[in-house]
């Protein structure tokens, strides 16, 4: 991304360097992102600007050139750009688009800003508030009788898996609804752990570096992204077919309304001329990823932090009672 000012600039001129990381590098910015863009800096000699305006700084991530913002004024201007229909898009490696799909490397320029406009009204607050008692079952269900059950085998639990199952959750009713039941949600989410696998330094290393070698953790990866995808094309099919139909609510009742049938009634499922029904699982199941992640992260972050504060956690308990 470039603003007005710097538009004749080349990105040589922008601090850092466009090396490949090694493996050490790349869990490093994974898993403790701030100290390592600290001494990143650092490194190339940066000021407290970054040497640059807005601030940013370049590097070689996954295999490609790129360049990261650092500050919320730089990442507000490249959403302007988005939000215009310019032609910027985010770095995206042809290994990673494996994983992803293309809708994710394709969503860019006047075809992407269409497609917000479409969008919106899927977001709507009354479905959102037609989730809430889905998500209040699920936090009872799976959160909190989970952590009861758990908690008398020993003195301490893992919460991280407890929160991926839930955000998991969350996140597919939100996306397909009725389509799946309960046991297919269960089933979907043994699947999708084994593709988040391949989210990790670790596989993104393997698949610059060894793409051809069917036994590394990428790999299985990939076979597991596409026994996923396999799987909802039925869903997505069916979920076309209630659309054409207009038959959701005669078959579903009050739990019809999610986010891929609004999609489909206002023509919001992205899509170019070659995509296939694969694309459009691939454009669902990124909306799934995108919550999942968030969730989860946000869940695991605010249970640190209440053991890090015992004291403001008391006087949150306090005030919630």
């Amino acid at each position: 991304m470039m603003s007005a000012a710097l538009s004749q600039r080349s990105i040589d001129d922008i601090p850092g360097s466009l090396d490949a990381m090694d493996q050490k590098e790349m869990m490093r910015n994974s898993t403790d992102t701030t100290a390592f863009l600290t001494d990143y800096m650092k490194k190339y000699g940066t000021d407290g600007d970054h040497g640059v305006s807005p601030p940013m700084v370049k590097m070689g991530m996954l295999g490609v050139p790129q360049v990261v913002l650092l500050s919320h004024d730089c990442v507000k201007e490249w959403h302007q750009y988005e939000i215009h229909g310019q032609k910027i898009r985010r770095s995206m490696p042809d290994f990673a688009t494996k994983l992803t799909g293309r809708p994710f490397r394709d969503m860019a320029g006047p075809e992407h800003s269409a497609w917000r406009k479409k969008a919106m009204p899927a977001f709507k607050p009354n479905m959102m508030g037609k989730l809430a008692p889905f998500v209040q079952r699920s936090a009872q269900n799976l959160v909190l009788d989970g952590i009861h059950r758990e908690s008398q085998k020993g003195e301490y639990l893992e919460f991280c898996s407890t929160a991926k199952r839930f955000a998991f959750e969350v996140g597919s009713h939100l996306i397909y609804g009725p389509l799946l039941s309960d046991e297919e949600r269960e089933h979907l989410f043994s699947i999708y752990t084994r593709r988040q696998v391949g989210t990790t330094p670790k596989a993104m290393y393997q698949a610059i570096n060894d793409p051809d070698n069917p036994d590394t953790e990428w790999a299985e990866s990939l076979r597991a992204n596409d026994e996923i995808n396999n799987y909802l094309q039925t869903k997505q099919l069916e979920a076309e077919r209630l659309t054409e139909t207009e038959t959701w609510d005669s078959t579903f009742g009050d739990d019809a309304d999610c986010l891929v049938r609004s999609f489909l009634e206002n023509d919001a499922i992205f899509t170019l001329p070659d995509y296939t029904l694969k694309d459009k699982v691939d454009f669902m199941m990124f909306f799934v990823g995108a919550s999942f992640v968030t969730t989860a992260t946000s869940m695991n972050n605010i249970i640190y932090t209440m053991w890090q504060n015992p004291e403001e956690t008391d006087k949150l308990r306090k005030a919630l009672q």
